[in-house]
């Protein structure tokens, strides 16, 4: 069953255009680098999902619930009117609550349940985490409430009613169009006129209003579990811009990137950099200048494990990830690791007060060239910070690791 993320009401405009927003594109393309937030891991990232539905209220209950909590699908059963379900989580996960009336089930008697349509705008969305969850219906599914919800839950609400909010803009435009023609009073009629003047302007108008709203949240919320929902859906989206999803996945919180669902999206900006066969590629060799004016070539390192670190002494991002760095560095430097610092910088001077206030004791390089760094166009850097892991042999083992991902994998190499 397909989770519609946008609820859609039955009003004469959902019948112009009940699909529109599944099939608009948004092409975005955003260059502003954003400072990263410096959290720990949450408890209640992992753990039990209680959660408690109370259906007194639902108008008809002669039926079937179905709950999706992440990907997966749950068919419970209800007992004096109340829905409990307890279930493991390994992180917060979009979920989904609908219910499937007797008559239409009826009408579909060799389907499943995720197999038959409920009604378009009777169903709600909700963040499942670890944590009890207390959901009280209405009269209809659709009016669903979570009484004391989590930040995640409140955070997740908002990003619904932003993305709602598009609906609201469409409707407007019809109505708006509809008053231009009183003087016609067939309403198939004007409705035929109307209806592709509106999906024009929506197809044109959503990338703008999507990037204004959507993508912003993501920008503005980068320690909530809602932003790499709504992040992972952007990499599957026609318009998907590769430098705009770097740009907020390395805008997110440390404990965020971490999770499932934030390591998938790196995956995914792995393999569309690289192809997907980046992990076990020979690294792309390179020659650079070191700060003292030495030529440094990454194949004359071979032999040791590396961590190629692009940088600059202007990202404030990159200075405040230099701590984790250092950790790494200092208790990995004697077991045939170094660290090779990509500076994207163009001014020498302020490169290397940068790397002597901050201490880096690593191998430091760079031609000056900033963004157009010759090693960070072969590597396709958009974002900085950004890291590679390369194995004794040269093949790329890692890329845009945290600090606690690269202690596994260099304790692992020992």
């Amino acid at each position: 069953m397909k989770i519609i993320l946008i609820p859609i009401r039955t009003t004469t405009i959902i019948k112009v255009i009940p699909y529109l927003l599944l099939v608009i594109t948004t092409a975005i393309c955003m260059n502003t680098s954003f400072a990263c937030d410096k959290e720990i891991r949450n408890e209640g990232d992992s753990g039990l999902f209680e959660l408690t539905i109370d259906i007194n209220q639902l108008k008809n209950r002669s039926g079937k619930f179905l709950i999706m909590i992440g990907g997966n699908l749950i068919l419970p059963e209800a007992e004096n009117n109340v829905i409990k379900i307890t279930t493991q989580l390994n992180e917060p996960r979009r979920s989904f609550l609908t219910f499937y009336p007797d008559d239409v089930i009826s009408k579909n008697p060799s389907k499943g349940l995720n197999e038959i349509a409920a009604e378009l705008d009777d169903f709600y969305n909700f963040m499942a985490e670890a944590s009890q969850c207390h959901i009280i219906t209405d009269s209809v599914i659709a009016k669903s409430n979570i009484i004391n919800p989590t930040n995640a839950q409140k955070e997740y609400a908002l990003l619904l009613k932003l993305k709602n909010g598009f609906q609201e803009v469409i409707e407007e435009k019809y109505i708006q169009l509809l008053n231009e023609y009183p003087e016609i009073d067939d309403k198939k009629y004007k409705d035929s006129i109307v209806r592709p003047i509106v999906m024009d302007f929506a197809r044109k108008q959503y990338p703008v209003y999507y990037n204004d709203k959507i993508l912003n949240f993501i920008k503005d919320h980068p320690g909530s579990p809602a932003s790499t929902v709504e992040l992972e859906e952007y990499c599957y989206s026609p318009g998907m811009d590769i430098q705009t999803l770097n740009i907020l996945y390395n805008n997110l919180s440390k404990r965020i990137k971490n999770l499932p669902t934030g390591r998938r999206i790196n995956n995914f900006i792995t393999s569309k950099v690289f192809g997907t066969d980046i992990l076990g590629m020979e690294a792309i060799d390179f020659t650079q200048t070191d700060w003292n004016g030495n030529q440094r070539t990454l194949s004359q390192l071979r032999g040791k494990t590396l961590l190629i670190e692009f940088w600059a002494s202007w990202c404030g991002a990159c200075l405040a990830d230099l701590p984790s760095l250092k950790n790494i560095y200092n208790k990995h430097k004697g077991e045939n690791f170094e660290i090779i610092g990509i500076s994207l910088d163009t001014d020498r001077e302020n490169w290397i007060k940068a790397i002597q206030r901050e201490n880096l004791k690593w191998l430091n390089v760079s031609d000056l060239q900033g963004w157009n760094n010759v090693v960070a166009k072969q590597y396709k850097i958009s974002g900085i910070p950004s890291n590679f892991l390369i194995d004794e042999k040269g093949a790329v083992v890692g890329f845009n690791l945290s600090e606690e991902e690269l202690d596994r994998q260099l304790s692992k190499a020992k």
